[in-house]
């Protein structure tokens, strides 16, 4: 198990403490590992899959397209298929950019102040589930709650 911390704009500092904790928790566990790092776009390759991660609050979308040849170079070019995880407008939304998937994942998250008071209202609570194999997305999961209370 990987597990890749990536904070958002509104939990910066909790999020790292939470992968602090999932270090020290799993410290002895040579089947799981934790990236903690404090960087706002990281990679990975698995097979012929290279996977780009960022929350996406500071960057515009389009640069994406580059970024992961820049900073990601050989690995990136050299992959079958090219992904980008963002998560920060919280709608879902697949879209293909010169050969490369862009998803925008939902949220999980509750309705809370900051969203209801700049009009963020209406989004389903939504989690993802994505398995590949090593050379393609074979399959993606869809969970929603059944009563969803923070949206009615």
């Amino acid at each position: 198990v990987h597990v890749i911390v990536m904070p958002g704009n509104h939990d910066r500092s909790a999020m790292f403490h939470l992968g602090d904790a999932l270090e020290c928790w799993y410290r002895n566990d040579e089947n799981v590992t934790v990236d903690n790092d404090d960087k706002l776009r990281k990679y990975y390759t698995y097979g012929q899959n290279a996977f780009g991660i960022t929350h996406n609050d500071t960057i515009k979308q389009d640069k994406l397209v580059q970024m992961g040849l820049v900073e990601y170079g050989e690995k990136w070019g050299a992959a079958k298929r090219r992904f980008w995880f963002t998560h920060h407008v919280h709608h879902l939304k697949v879209q293909n950019v010169q050969g490369q998937e862009i998803w925008t994942f939902p949220s999980i998250s509750g309705s809370d102040d900051f969203h209801q008071s700049h009009g963020y209202v209406g989004s389903t609570r939504t989690s993802l589930a994505m398995m590949f194999s090593e050379d393609n997305l074979e399959a993606v999961f869809q969970s929603q709650p059944i009563e969803d209370k923070d949206y009615q």
